[in-house]
């Protein structure tokens, strides 16, 4: 789905035409997408607000019997996640998925995941566009 000269696709930088044909591809496979948001979307950069998404997140995968998770580096910030993941994997019994944080060209589903969290917030009608295959999980700090 990349174009010529693109290393990663990110939505943010996309004209709405190309939204629509990249998440038309995306919602076209056989996928099930869970967005993460939180209540508080004015302080969704707060730590703990991201502690507590991440801690919902790990939750599910858990409960999933997932093997891993791959989070987008955050230029330094990757260490707050580390802990609150390894903190959060401690409640568990069962063993948890292995987590590892990658930059945005080193792993083309991350760009499936900025493409659904840019869809999740960017109106109803980009929403609905994904419908088949979105659900929105609000998340209490």
């Amino acid at each position: 789905m990349l174009l010529p000269g693109q290393r990663r696709l990110h939505f943010v930088h996309e004209r709405d035409e190309r939204r629509k044909q990249v998440l038309d591809t995306l919602c076209s496979q056989p996928l099930s997408v869970t967005v993460y948001r939180s209540r508080l979307a004015p302080l969704r950069r707060e730590p703990s607000t991201r502690a507590a998404l991440l801690g919902a997140l790990v939750d599910d995968l858990v409960a999933l019997g997932a093997h891993r998770l791959v989070l987008e580096s955050r230029a330094g910030r990757d260490e707050l996640d580390r802990r609150v993941l390894r903190a959060r994997l401690a409640h568990h019994a069962a063993v948890g998925p292995v987590y590892e944080h990658l930059l945005g060209h080193e792993d083309p589903l991350l760009w499936a995941a900025d493409a659904f969290a840019w869809a999740a917030g960017a109106g109803t009608a980009w929403r609905d566009r994904c419908a088949a295959v979105l659900t929105i999980r609000e998340v209490d700090p």
